[in-house]
């Protein structure tokens, strides 16, 4: 799930180098305009989207499926992973890469 347009050509053009274009469901938009859950949903927003979309989120994700979320500050982490876990997410790792988190 990303607001940017040029995402998604990457992850289709991604998806197809990886023989997985059946598989992955790209679409652009407001998640409240979603309407089918997923087993795996990833997000790519600064934390103040993703505080916004966060009921979104717990919609769009299968109960037992994985959120990925990208695109935060390091510090950003413990804010949405707080916010997340009161919705009932389970927290498994987090990643930094170049002052970037992925949780």
């Amino acid at each position: 799930m990303d607001f940017e347009t040029e995402a998604f050509a990457e992850l289709e053009r991604n998806s197809e180098l990886n023989c997985q274009s059946e598989r992955i469901n790209v679409q652009a938009g407001q998640p409240s305009l979603l309407k089918i859950p997923a087993p795996i949903v990833i997000s790519n927003m600064f934390l103040h989207e993703l505080q916004r979309v966060r009921l979104d989120l717990v919609r769009l994700t299968i109960p037992g499926g994985t959120l990925i979320c990208s695109g935060l500050l390091g510090e950003q982490e413990y804010d949405l992973r707080n916010s997340l876990t009161e919705l009932g997410f389970e927290f498994c790792s987090s990643l930094e890469r170049e002052n970037c988190q992925v949780i």
